[in-house]
């Protein structure tokens, strides 16, 4: 300081000013001691230095700060930048004072997502952290506000999303005001149920028929998936992935499997075109007259057999007719049904005896001689002409004019008689009648002539 020496003599003083300068510091404090900034904020220092006498005094100090601090001075005005607690040292004549000086960080410039890059499945979790950065480069772990994608679902507790829909999201985390992105795709979790297409199918065998999955997960997700596809036992056939080829008709259940649940389908296979067909009776034996019920059994190239509607038909000349499947018989003899599905044929043998005796037919008669021997067939026949085999009765004959010699009667054998006889009378349209009991037959008309002997005409001379 200035001070005033007085010096005194006989009481008398005498004055002089003497000025005392500070000696050299031994130790320097700086203000504020502690101090805290946000980065990009200041802070003024101010110097006190002491030396050994106790002398005080605001120093002008070369200020530095912990290296990595960053930031800069301006005399004893301090710019901060890098966040931190750092160590702020005034030096007055080689002496250092320090002060502590914390750096927060700014706001958010930028944000990071970790994970930036997600993949889990629907009803999985994710962890979220975010990374703030501000303008000054001090990052640190910044709680956030988190959103994604509308319609992606799930739902958030803090910074752990639980998943739900399937697709790829954006998740956004606000610090600040500034966001940050991260992709999070979503798998679909195992199905839950499963459907096939088509869900009802009818073919013919030997068709194929192509099915198409979609599996569904709890959350709602659904997909086109690759199911392991079986059918009904006993329904043959064959898969090739998802394309069935059909074999055995009837109604069967297609499964279509995925992760361990099932889809079903239900599929009709009709029989193809028939490749062989069988009649039953396979072998009958009737009397002319009776009819027989024909039923036709179809069987394609798989196997199938069904009862078909056949179109009946019979050896030709066996006369009778058709009423759909029922024949009535008409002509003896051994005949061969064919009945015919989708141009196969399928046969059987029908054997059709003469029924019971109904009349007798002459074979025809000519113009004959009176008193002149001729001879007479006649075939015991049933009401369809057919020859009665075996027939052995009684039969005479009788004619219109009652002059039939000798008497006419004899035996039949195997059905038919022939023999002998004379007419006596001469007449015009005369028809023979042959009769056993109440059965009989007659001839056609015929006439019988005068017998004539012509002799030679002799003419002599005169």
């Amino acid at each position: 300081g200035t001070w005033t020496v007085t010096g005194t003599v006989d009481g008398v003083d005498g004055m002089a000013t003497l000025t005392v300068n500070p000696a050299d510091a031994v130790s320097v404090t700086l203000d504020p001691a502690i101090e805290t900034v946000t980065a990009g904020g200041t802070v003024t220092f101010t110097t006190t230095a002491t030396d050994t006498y106790g002398n005080s005094w605001d120093a002008t100090a070369a200020y530095t700060i912990t290296p990595g601090a960053g930031g800069s001075w301006t005399d004893n005005v301090y710019t901060s930048a890098i966040s931190g607690t750092w160590t702020v040292t005034g030096t007055v004549d080689g002496v250092d004072g320090a002060a502590t000086l914390t750096v927060n960080h700014a706001d958010a410039a930028s944000v990071t997502l970790d994970p930036a890059t997600e993949t889990v499945t629907a009803g999985e979790a994710v962890t979220y952290t975010a990374v703030a950065t501000d303008s000054y480069g001090n990052s640190w772990g910044a709680t956030a506000a988190y959103t994604i994608t509308p319609g992606a679902g799930g739902g958030w507790v803090d910074n752990v999303y639980t998943s739900a829909v399937s697709g790829m999201w954006t998740v956004t985390g606000t610090v600040d005001g500034v966001d940050g992105a991260a992709t999070l795709t979503v798998n679909h979790a195992d199905a839950a149920s499963v459907t096939l297409d088509p869900a009802i199918e009818t073919v013919t065998a030997g068709g194929t028929v192509t099915f198409t999955t979609t599996a569904t997960d709890t959350y709602g997700n659904s997909w086109d998936a690759t199911a392991a596809y079986t059918i009904t036992p006993g329904a043959g056939g064959g898969w090739t992935d998802n394309v069935y080829t059909s074999a055995i008709s009837g109604t069967w259940t297609v499964t279509g499997t995925v992760d361990g649940v099932d889809g079903m389908a239900t599929l009709t296979v009709n029989p193809a075109s028939a490749a062989s067909v069988t009649l039953d009776p396979a072998t009958e034996t009737i009397t002319a007259g009776e009819t027989v019920t024909y039923t036709a059994v179809a069987t394609d190239s798989y196997g199938n057999s069904w009862g078909a509607t056949a179109t009946y038909t019979i050896t030709p000349g066996a006369g009778g007719g058709w009423t759909d499947n029922v024949y009535t018989s008409a002509v003896s003899g051994m005949w061969t049904v064919t009945g015919t599905v989708d141009g196969a044929d399928g046969v059987a043998t029908l054997t059709v005896n003469p029924g019971a005796l109904d009349h007798f037919a002459f074979d025809p008669i000519s113009n004959q001689t009176a008193d002149q021997q001729f001879s007479v067939t006649i075939t015991a026949q049933d009401e369809y002409s057919n020859t009665v085999t075996g027939y052995t009765g009684t039969v005479t004959l009788t004619d219109t004019t009652g002059t039939i010699s000798p008497v006419a009667t004899g035996n039949f054998a195997s059905g038919a008689w022939t023999g002998n006889v004379t007419i006596t009378q001469i007449q015009s349209n005369v028809t023979i009648t042959a009769e056993d009991g109440s059965v009989s037959g007659s001839s056609n008309s015929f006439d019988v002539t005068e017998y004539k002997i012509y002799l030679p005409l002799v003419v002599r001379g005169g």
